[in-house]
Parts: structure tokens; C-alpha cells; sequence
């Protein structure tokens, strides 16, 4: 009798235990599942940024994500326990909408960030490129300036003042948000450098000119000219310049000198005012120290492929808005200027 109501006692006490087992392992999973797994990103649309910033403290970032949370304790527990209260990455991050913490935490705690689309425009100013740059960086175009024109930096990418247009050539880059100002500045290096393959490094040799030379000339056939056609036909008119050493004479670098892009048309009050200027190629030989301009690639390659041709003169055309009438002779060209110049008086300009 004693025997059976021993077994009976072991099953009911295993009975227990098992229920005890198994209360503790469905607490533990739904406290897993509610800390870790639980949807708890709540986003007005299905994906959002959400910007971590240098020197950003673990308490700074429970502040800044609380207001995308359903539940900012359980978030708390799980980064501490995940250890992400002292692995905070500075970064731009997508977050998806329906996020639990385990798979949020992971994502901050990887600094695995979504880039930043940074497109390149031509500006006139090296200003306003530092302004489309920083524009959606962390860092800001004063630091930014700062460190692109430090001596330091100047003597490191071998670049000069002058030059400082060469290096930020029109284009699409991927920056992550947070690069620091020297990085951003030694990826623009890269791709420069990357730009000059052998095959454009021949072609300059075979011209007998250096790369600043070429962009220079570039920036400057970029400013008289948008069409793909005129293109190296100006460059090749540069060139005969040049080489019969001519003063180039090209309106765009009085504006330049002058930093005033909105003047429509140039006078000789403008050529005066510019005088002193070594921008100024109505009043100095060769060409001018540095760019007037971040030229495109486009029009880099039409100086590298420069037309050979005898033409000294250009003029622009007034019944072809953009393009040029070309001209060997003086007489030629000035018959080409009146014909502008009547059309830039009955237009207002």
C-alpha cells in the first residue's frame, strides 16, 4: 500500500515539476519573444532614416528613438543586454517599419549605415561645391573648408589653391553620412586619380599638357559652351591660341575674375575692372592660373580629343542659341560679331 501511494506521490510531483518547467519555458519565450522579437518600431511609413550623431551618449540615443518606439523599457533592456549601451555607432540608418529590438539593436550596433547620394554639379564657386557636398553630410562646409584648404591636406594631394576645382569632378558619389571632412576629401582624390586612366594620361603626353592644364582648359571651354559638338572646337581653337601666343580673350574668365556670374554681356568697363587680375585673358597670355569651374567629364574628354582645326576666332550665333560661328580671319570673325552683337541689341541684352 505504502509502495503505491509512494508512486502515486512521484507522478504527481513530476506532474508538477513538468508544469513548472513548462510555465518558466512559455515565460521565457514570450519575455524573449515581447523584449526581442516583439514588433516595436512604430514609423509613420514603411522606412525612415534615423541619424545617430558623433559623440552621441546612450542616453542621448534613448531619447532621440523613444518617440519611434512602442515600448522604449523593453528596447532598453534588450540594448543592455545585447551590450549596445557602450557599442553606440555614429551613422545614417534605415529603419523599417514593424522593427523588433533584437533586429533594430543589430543594425545599430553593425554602424552598417545607407549612404548618402551625393551628385556633383558644375558651380562656379569651390564654395558651392563645399555647400552641394556637406549639404546632407554631418559635417558642416565651415569644417569642411577648413580641412580641404590646411596646408596639410594642400601639400599631401599636391594641390594648390588655384587647382582646387580639379579635384571635384561632376558626378554621382556614395558617402556615408558621417565621413569625416579629410576622408571625404581623400575619396574625391580617389576618383580623380582613377579618372586619369593611361588612355587619358597618353593623351595629354601627346598634347604636352599637365592634368590642371587640361581641366583648365576644360572650365574654360565649359563656360563658353553646353553643346557636346562645339565642344572640342573651342578646344581646338584654345590650343592654336597658345600655340601662336595669342592672349585666349574669353569672356567667361572677366566673370570669373569679377566673381559675378550674372553679367549677360561683356563690356570694356568689365575688361577694366578685371585688369589686374591673372584671370583676366584679354590683359594676360596663356591660360589662367587655376579653373574657373568643376568641368564635366564630357568636356574634359573634348579637350583630350580637341579638334584640329585652323579656326583662331569663335563668335556666338544668333540663329542657333548655344552654338558658335568659327572663324581663320580676323575680318571673318568680326563679321560674325557685328551679326551677334545686332541680335544682343534687339534682344534687350
Amino acid at each position: 500500500m505504502a509502495k503505491k501511494k509512494s508512486k502515486k506521490n512521484t507522478k504527481k510531483l513530476i506532474v508538477i515539476v513538468s508544469s513548472i518547467v513548462v510555465v518558466i519555458a512559455v515565460t521565457v519565450g514570450f519575455l524573449y519573444w515581447f523584449v526581442l522579437c516583439k514588433p516595436n518600431l512604430k514609423l509613420a511609413k514603411d522606412k525612415q532614416f534615423f541619424y545617430i550623431h558623433t559623440g552621441t551618449t546612450y542616453a542621448m540615443l534613448l531619447d532621440d528613438i523613444a518617440p519611434l518606439l512602442q515600448d522604449s523599457w523593453s528596447f532598453k533592456w534588450a540594448a543592455e543586454a545585447m551590450k549596445y549601451d557602450v557599442l553606440i555607432k555614429p551613422g545614417r540608418y534605415t529603419l523599417a517599419d514593424g522593427m523588433g529590438n533584437k533586429e533594430l539593436i543589430q543594425l545599430l550596433r553593425s554602424g552598417k549605415q545607407e549612404p548618402v547620394k551625393i551628385i556633383i554639379q558644375s558651380h562656379n564657386r569651390v564654395a558651392d561645391i563645399i555647400k552641394n557636398i556637406t549639404a546632407n553630410l554631418e559635417t558642416d562646409s565651415q569644417d569642411f573648408a577648413k580641412e580641404l584648404y590646411s596646408g596639410t591636406k594642400l601639400k599631401l594631394y599636391n594641390i594648390s589653391p588655384d587647382d582646387m576645382f580639379e579635384i571635384f569632378i561632376p558626378n554621382t558619389y556614395f558617402i556615408n553620412w558621417d565621413t569625416k571632412p579629410d576622408s571625404v576629401i581623400g575619396r574625391f582624390v580617389h576618383e580623380y586619380n582613377k579618372f586619369w586612366t593611361s588612355e587619358r594620361e597618353s593623351k595629354l603626353k601627346s598634347r604636352g599638357m599637365s592634368k590642371s592644364d587640361c581641366v583648365t582648359i576644360a572650365s574654360l571651354v565649359a563656360k563658353e559652351t553646353n553643346k557636346s559638338s562645339d565642344m572640342p572646337i573651342i578646344a581646338g581653337v584654345v590650343f592654336n591660341r597658345l600655340h601662336k601666343n595669342m592672349n585666349l580673350e574669353m569672356d567667361p574668365t572677366i566673370k570669373f575674375a569679377l566673381q559675378d556670374f550674372t553679367i549677360n554681356r561683356i563690356y570694356n568697363k568689365h575688361k577694366d575692372a578685371a585688369e589686374s587680375s591673372p584671370y583676366n585673358t584679354y590683359s594676360h597670355k596663356g591660360l589662367p592660373p587655376g579653373p574657373i569651374c568643376n568641368p564635366a567629364i564630357e568636356t574634359i574628354d573634348a579637350v583630350l580629343n580637341a579638334d584640329n582645326n585652323n579656326f583662331i576666332f569663335y563668335c556666338a550665333s544668333e540663329t542657333r542659341p548655344g552654338y558658335h560661328n568659327f572663324a581663320v580671319t580676323l575680318s571673318q570673325h568680326m563679321a560674325n560679331a557685328r551679326r551677334y552683337q545686332r541680335w544682343l541689341d534687339a534682344n534687350g541684352y
